[in-house]
């Protein structure tokens, strides 16, 4: 394949709902990085789309880092079994907030 990242983004992005039928299984974390401009957003829209829209303005599916801990935290627990899409690490308040949030 010539994009695995895009495609091992938009299959990571199918499997969240089948954890709830998996004995014993636990959620995942999946980390698309490396240098600016070469499709991370992109990739990461292309999941997001598997579930809706993949804009992060309004309200699409993507959201930002610079979000607030408890947006983050509270999106994720409405979406139960639904992945979470977070672009934009350089984004985020406070370089701490991502790992505590992870």
């Amino acid at each position: 394949m010539p994009y695995p990242a895009v495609f091992l983004g938009l299959y990571a992005a199918l499997v969240p709902p089948l954890l709830g039928l998996l004995p014993h299984s636990s959620n995942f974390i999946l980390d698309l990085c490396g240098e600016t401009s070469l499709g991370k957003t992109t990739a990461l829209r292309l999941a997001a789309s598997a579930w809706g829209c993949p804009d992060e303005r309004g309200s699409g599916l993507l959201f930002s880092w610079d979000a607030s801990r408890v947006f983050i935290e509270r999106a994720a627990a409405l979406g139960d079994f639904l992945p979470l899409f977070l672009d934009d690490t350089k984004r985020a308040r406070r370089r701490e907030d991502v790992g505590h949030t992870l």
